[in-house]
């Protein structure tokens, strides 16, 4: 049965996917499913029933289970030392290719370095996708394996303020959204390509870039084979503001 509580907690029950079925390739909900021990997190399970979870066997690069956000639990990621992440390798599910949304309740804790990665399955070349702070915004990156290009949130994220982020691409244009609203359209066509991209990771990107890694807190992630409607990621976004005190319209 998924969703089962590693983590016994007042009213707290096991979720139903809040837009019934969608294409929904991962859930990750750091109220579930989420393996600690000492503190430091291990496994954190998929809530959608593919079998997409994330782990980490180098105990160095172990996250925490420190956070919360809204007094629910969170994943907090250092960059400092040999870089937090978790990953998991190979799960068709996390590769598709005619349009994917990318979902995450996140902030940064510091934002001394220029460059750091929520995640996803992609490379800073061609391949896949990710969500991350470059330099000067938050951005949704694709890639068809010829080439590349992002939408970006031009508006920096505040240090220790949660957001709840939209990246999505639907095979013609790539979409960023903060708290319900688009920020940024990008047209670009093609077909996600990820041979050189294996991994999923969240804390990094499948470069494993020292110097790139997330000082922050990620407390849930979605991943949908396909580009959901505005309308569903309203709903979607709706959901996830009334769960973590996120304003959003």
């Amino acid at each position: 049965m998924i969703g089962h509580k590693i983590r016994p907690k007042a009213q707290l029950t096991e979720p139903s996917n809040p837009l019934g079925e969608a294409d929904l390739r991962l859930w990750l909900s750091a109220e579930f499913n989420v393996s600690v021990a000492g503190g430091s997190v291990a496994t954190w399970g998929d809530l959608s029933g593919n079998a997409s979870g994330v782990a980490q066997s180098v105990a160095g690069s172990k996250p925490v289970d420190t956070a919360t956000i809204n007094s629910r639990h969170a994943i907090h990621f250092a960059a400092a030392g040999t870089q937090d992440f978790l990953n998991n390798s190979n799960v068709a599910a996390l590769a598709p290719t005619a349009g994917v949304t990318l979902v995450m309740v996140a902030r940064f804790t510091d934002l001394t370095a220029a460059i750091q990665f929520f995640g996803g399955r992609g490379d800073t070349g061609n391949h896949g996708y990710y969500m991350g702070r470059v330099n000067d915004g938050l951005s949704f990156h694709v890639g068809n394996g010829a080439d590349n290009d992002a939408a970006k949130d031009v508006t920096e994220p505040a240090v220790n303020v949660p957001y709840i982020y939209t990246g999505k691409w639907d095979g013609t244009n790539i979409f960023i959204r903060r708290d319900g609203v688009q920020r940024a359209q990008k047209g670009f066509a093609g077909s996600l390509d990820y041979t050189l991209t294996p991994d999923f990771a969240l804390g990094q990107i499948t470069d494993y870039t020292v110097g790139r890694a997330l000082t922050g807190d990620i407390a849930e992630v979605f991943v949908f084979g396909t580009a959901l409607s505005n309308a569903n990621c309203l709903l979607l976004e709706q959901y996830l503001g009334a769960k973590y005190a996120i304003t959003v319209p």
